[in-house]
């Protein structure tokens, strides 16, 4: 068994399948494995696969979030309990780097007065 990984007529990577390794390519189709931590879309050049940069992909993720919901509306507005776990979130990482800073402070304090 191999892996094959299957690309669009515009080179960008559609996905995987496993086949028998007798198995002949078609057209489409690849034995190049794309990288870990490629941008999508990922685009087969013939030998390697090559990433989009960042900036592309988010744009394409703010347009497919848009058009979700565009028809999903009631998703667009975060519901009372959505808000209250934002804003709890926010205290407690407020309050984590306080204590850190307070932790540091102390450190520097517990060093100058042993020397």
């Amino acid at each position: 068994m191999k892996a094959i990984y299957i690309y669009n007529k515009q080179n960008q990577f559609v996905g995987s399948d496993v086949v028998e390794d007798d198995y002949e390519l078609t057209d489409g189709q690849t034995i190049v494995e794309p990288e870990e931590g490629l941008y999508q879309p990922s685009i087969f050049d013939g030998t390697k696969w090559v990433s989009s940069d960042k900036e592309i992909y988010e744009i394409g993720l703010e347009k497919e979030r848009q058009a979700y919901l565009k028809e999903h509306p009631e998703l667009a507005k975060p519901s009372d309990i959505q808000m209250m776990l934002m804003n709890q979130a926010t205290q407690i990482t407020g309050m984590q780097k306080l204590i850190m800073s307070q932790a540091s402070e102390l450190a520097e304090m517990k060093k100058g007065s042993a020397e």
